[in-house]
C-alpha cells in the first residue's frame, strides 16, 4: 500500500474529498509520497516527491486517468537509472499500489517540493525534457538529507528495504 499525501490542488484535480482519513504508515522504502500539480507555460504536470529521499517524479497530466499508474513506472525507471537492483526497484514501485490518500502535512517536504518545482520549471522552460529535469532534481543536494542528493539516498533506502 502506497501513501499519497495530496495538496489541495491535487485533491481538487482528482475529485478527492477535502477531509481525508489519516493513512497507515507506508510499507515502501521511500516513505509516503507527496503530490501536487505543476504548471509550466502551457504544460501541465503532476509532481510527486518521496518523504524520505526527497526524490521527485514528474509525469504529464495530459492523460490524467493513467497518471497514478505512470508514476510508479517512472519511479522504477529512475531507480534503475541510479543503479538500484532491478528487483528492488520493481518491489518499490509495486508497493505503491493500491494508493491510499492523505492530506499533505509535512512542511519540510512541502518546502522541498516547492524548491524542486521552481527548479523543474526552469529546466522545462529551457527546453529540457521531463527525464532530464528529473535527473537534474535528483542530483541536487538537499538540506533535510544532510546535503546528500536524492539520487544517492533513494537507492540506498530502497535496497535496504527490499
Amino acid at each position: 500500500m502506497g501513501v499519497l499525501r495530496c495538496t489541495a490542488k491535487y485533491r481538487k484535480l482528482f475529485g478527492l474529498p477535502d477531509r481525508l482519513e489519516e493513512p497507515a504508515p507506508p510499507v515502501s522504502g521511500l516513505g509516503a509520497w507527496y503530490a501536487n500539480t505543476l504548471n509550466v507555460g502551457h504544460g501541465r504536470y503532476l509532481h510527486y516527491m518521496s518523504e524520505k529521499a526527497r526524490l521527485s517524479v514528474i509525469v504529464e497530466l495530459r492523460h490524467r486517468h493513467t497518471a497514478e499508474l505512470r508514476f510508479p513506472q517512472t519511479l522504477a525507471e529512475l531507480l534503475r537509472h541510479f543503479g538500484t537492483d532491478a528487483r528492488c526497484a520493481e518491489m518499490e514501485a509495486m508497493s505503491l499500489t493500491p494508493l491510499v490518500y492523505g492530506r499533505a502535512t509535512d512542511r519540510s517536504v512541502l518546502g522541498s517540493m516547492r524548491d524542486h518545482s521552481q527548479l523543474a520549471k526552469a529546466c522545462l522552460r529551457d527546453g529540457e525534457g521531463l527525464w532530464d529535469a528529473m535527473l537534474f532534481l535528483a542530483e541536487a543536494p538537499s538540506g533535510p538529507l544532510d546535503y546528500e542528493s536524492p539520487d544517492r539516498v533513494a537507492p540506498r533506502l530502497v535496497e535496504n528495504t527490499w
